[in-house]
């Protein structure tokens, strides 16, 4: 909570409750100055995600006229595509990601992984281990699903590695997919550069 000049009491993060006068200036100036900041942010928060919308509605429009015009069902064809201007100079890309999440299963592929790499004895299988305690790190509690996917990359044909990764395609599950916005217009070189919006949170 915000306090304001004219409040008679203030609470400090303990909820402790501190008459007015006894709260120093440089404090009072400090509160008005995150109040600003706060207030202006979330005002362009709530702009920013109105646009989302409303750039979203406007190009899934002009795609679903492009679909039919085409003699294309619109429910036919979902995904990503890229709308231009007529001389090419802006470009608007729609994408769409599928999240996938783990779930105990991938405890089971983790323990699977570490067996493999218990059995195997020479040096070289040092990288391996660090790769697989790479794909295992979380970041906020979460794993990193491309470190994770990037498992399946490896060519090797062990069981017990075959096996962690059969842990892992069990564990996997999308729940949601999320669509994404890039605008972007040309440079002097011809170049696409991207107008930096970073609504893909929102």
């Amino acid at each position: 909570m915000i306090h304001k000049r004219t409040d008679k009491v203030w609470h400090d993060h303990r909820g402790t409750n501190v008459p007015r006068e006894y709260v120093p200036n440089l404090d009072r100036k400090r509160e008005t100055a995150v109040g600003k900041i706060y207030d202006k942010a979330t005002k362009l928060s709530r702009r920013l995600a109105a646009f989302k919308s409303e750039a979203f509605d406007e190009a899934d429009g002009i795609y679903e006229d492009m679909l039919k015009e085409a003699d294309i069902d619109p429910t036919e064809r979902k995904g990503n595509y890229t709308l231009t201007s007529f001389d090419k100079s802006v470009k608007v890309e729609i994408n769409v990601a599928d999240r996938i999440e783990f779930d105990e299963n991938i405890e089971f592929a983790q323990v699977k992984f570490r067996e493999f790499i218990a059995l195997k004895t020479k040096g070289a299988d040092q990288e391996i281990s660090e790769l697989v305690n790479q794909a295992f790190s979380t970041r906020k509690g979460k794993l990193d699903t491309k470190r994770v996917l990037s498992l399946f990359s490896y060519k090797i044909t062990h069981p017990v590695w075959l096996q962690g990764l059969e842990f892992v395609k069990k564990s996997m599950s999308t729940n949601s997919s999320v669509r994404y916005m890039e605008i972007s217009t040309k440079d002097a070189n011809g170049e696409y550069k991207a107008v930096k919006l970073n609504f893909s949170s929102l």
